[in-house]
C-alpha cells in the first residue's frame, strides 16, 4: 500500500513537473505585453532565464520516474524552485510596464504565472513522495552528521547566498545611465530581491538537511542546489546583453565559488556509505 502511494506521488510530481516546465517554456516564448500598433514592445530578457529553468526542471523528471535513479530523486525537490524564481523578475518588469498608457499584460505572462503554480505543486508533491520513501526506511538509529559534507555545504551555501546578495553584473544602458543587477544593498527590496532571499534560504536548508541525510540522497539534494545555482549564474550573460557596456559583478564570482563548494559536498555525500 505504501509503495503504491509513493509511486502515485512520484507520478503526479513528474506530471506536474513536465506541465510546469512546458508552460514556462511556452510562456517565455509568447509575448509578455500588448502594446499599441507601431510601438515596439520592450525586450524582457528575463524570459531567457525562464527557458533555462524550464529545461532543467523537465530534464530532471526522468530521475523521479525511474526506480534505478531512486537515490537521485531529491534533485527535483530543489530544482522546481528555478521556475518561480526566474519568473519573478519577468513579472516585476511586466507589472511596471503595464502601468504605461495602452500597455496591457499579454498571454505569455499569464502562462508564466500558471507555470509557477505548477512548479510549486511539483515541489510539494516531490517532498510528499520523499516523505513516503523515508517512512519505508529504518530511522530508529540516529545518523551522525557528516562533518565534511556539513563544512563544504555550509561554506557553499554561504558563498551562494553572497552571490545572490551581490549584483551579478553592472554596466551602462543605451540611454547612458549606469545600471547594476539586483543587489540587497538597494532599498527597498524589489520582488526580484525577495526571490533572491528565497534562494538564500534554500541553499541554507539544503546544506543542513544534506549533512544529516543518507549519503546519496543528501548528495542529490546538493546537486539540486547546484543546478539552481547554475540558473542563478546563467542569468548574468543572458540578461546583460541589453547593456551597451557591461562587466561581471561580484555576485558571479561568489556564486561560482559556492557552486564549486556545493558540487564538492555533493560528490563527498554521494560517495558516502552512511
Amino acid at each position: 500500500m505504501a509503495h503504491r502511494r509513493r509511486g502515485r506521488l512520484h507520478a503526479l510530481a513528474g506530471a506536474a513537473g513536465i506541465v510546469s516546465g512546458v508552460l514556462a517554456a511556452v510562456g517565455a516564448l509568447l509575448p509578455q505585453l500588448t502594446v499599441p500598433a507601431g510601438v515596439e514592445a520592450p525586450a524582457l530578457v528575463g524570459t531567457r532565464v525562464v527557458l533555462v529553468a524550464a529545461t532543467v526542471v523537465v530534464a530532471s523528471i526522468p530521475l523521479l520516474l525511474s526506480e534505478l535513479a531512486a537515490p537521485a530523486r531529491p534533485v527535483l525537490a530543489v530544482v522546481w524552485l528555478a521556475i518561480p524564481l526566474s519568473v519573478v523578475p519577468v513579472t516585476y518588469s511586466v507589472l511596471v510596464a503595464a502601468d504605461l498608457p495602452d500597455v496591457t499584460i499579454a498571454a505569455g505572462a499569464l502562462v508564466l504565472w500558471a507555470s509557477s503554480v505548477g512548479a510549486v505543486a511539483t515541489g510539494i508533491l516531490a517532498w510528499l513522495a520523499g516523505s513516503a520513501e523515508r517512512d519505508e526506511l529504518d530511522t530508529s538509529e540516529e545518523r551522525p552528521v557528516d562533518r565534511t559534507v556539513a563544512w563544504l555545504a555550509g561554506a557553499g551555501a554561504l558563498a551562494a547566498a553572497l552571490g545572490a546578495a551581490l549584483p551579478l553584473h553592472s554596466g551602462t544602458t543605451a540611454a547612458g545611465s549606469s545600471f547594476h543587477a539586483t543587489s540587497f544593498a538597494d532599498l527597498p527590496w524589489s520582488p526580484d530581491a525577495w526571490g533572491h532571499v528565497v534562494a538564500c534560504v534554500t541553499y541554507a536548508v539544503v546544506a543542513v538537511v544534506a549533512a544529516h541525510a543518507r549519503g546519496p540522497r543528501g548528495g542529490a539534494l546538493l546537486f539540486g542546489a547546484a543546478t539552481l545555482l547554475v540558473v542563478q549564474i546563467a542569468a548574468s550573460p543572458l540578461t546583460r546583453t541589453v547593456l551597451v557596456e557591461s562587466s561581471v559583478g561580484p555576485g558571479v564570482v561568489a556564486s561560482a565559488v559556492g557552486l564549486l563548494l556545493i558540487v564538492a559536498a555533493a560528490t563527498v555525500a554521494t560517495r558516502s556509505s552512511r
